[in-house]
């Protein structure tokens, strides 16, 4: 499903010559999101500022640390926060993620929502086939 819905989103990019690199790269290798903070083993928080609603993925957006997405007020652009986690369970350890998203004025804001009604049942896929795929490979690892 992530192959897919991902393909999907690249069609634009790779059409307007927008690529950059192989086809052998990640989501994350192409429209890097930097790390904003990290408690390691348990947490990590990766985020920064997008366009993700233009078919190409809008411009290239600053790179900033945590203090520069949090005070980052240019409008047009979403901020975005992703938080994976773990955290122990009974019989074993949880792992949870959380997105969180803020546009920075009122036009973007309806912008991005109208996308999201679109693309937030695939990402939603995606991430639970993500979650799930990490479950199994760490079961695996323990032994199980």
């Amino acid at each position: 499903m992530s192959l897919v819905l991902s393909g999907i989103r690249a069609v634009p990019v790779l059409l307007t010559g927008r690529w950059r690199g192989g086809l052998d790269r990640t989501f994350l290798d192409v429209v890097p999101i930097p790390v904003l903070s990290s408690e390691a083993p348990t947490a990590v928080v990766f985020g920064g500022v997008l366009q993700a609603w233009r078919l190409t993925g809008g411009e290239t957006p600053p790179e900033l640390d945590a203090d520069g997405v949090r005070s980052f007020e240019e409008p047009g652009w979403v901020k975005i926060g992703m938080e994976f986690r773990l955290s122990p369970a009974v019989g074993g350890t949880h792992l949870s993620s959380e997105t969180r998203v803020a546009a920075t004025d009122d036009a973007t804001r309806k912008r991005f929502n109208r996308y999201w009604c679109v693309v937030g049942p695939g990402s939603s896929a995606i991430r639970w086939e993500v979650l799930a795929a990490v479950a199994v490979k760490a079961e695996m690892r323990a032994g199980r």
